[in-house]
């Protein structure tokens, strides 16, 4: 499944509707069918980013949340921890802050022995953060 970055962001940054939605939900369900978990993981992280322009913070947060516990191959890790990290952000603004080190140790797990410099970095500044 060949991905056009600029089309995907091009979806996402217009403003929300039914239709980014409907885009992302369908690449959703194919990259589930075909069990891409890298497309899977970008599909949720965009779904979540437009419930969040829309204002739906909780769809946000269960869309975000639905990634956890799936099948992670070594492409997906970094969009997994990223969901992850996401969710720490946002565990902590809903003043759930003892769920925030949990979240990001999860996030850390992944991709630790991993090159994914970028998500460490950002699990590292979510912990300066968040965490006190």
């Amino acid at each position: 499944m060949a991905v056009n970055p600029t089309a995907a962001l091009r979806t996402v940054a217009r403003p929300a509707g039914a239709c980014p939605r409907r885009a992302l939900e369908r690449a959703r369900a194919l990259a589930t069918q075909a069990d891409d978990s890298l497309i899977r993981s970008y599909a949720l992280r965009h779904m979540g980013i437009v419930e969040h322009r829309a204002g739906h913070l909780g769809k946000r947060v269960a869309t975000w949340r639905s990634h956890r516990g799936c099948p992670v191959g070594s492409d997906s890790v970094r969009g997994v921890a990223a969901n992850l990290v996401g969710l720490a952000y946002l565990a902590a603004v809903e003043g759930r802050d003892e769920e925030v080190p949990a979240i990001l140790e999860e996030a850390d797990c992944l991709v630790s022995g991993s090159d994914a410099a970028g998500i460490t970095r950002q699990i590292e500044d979510a912990r300066r953060g968040l965490t006190r």
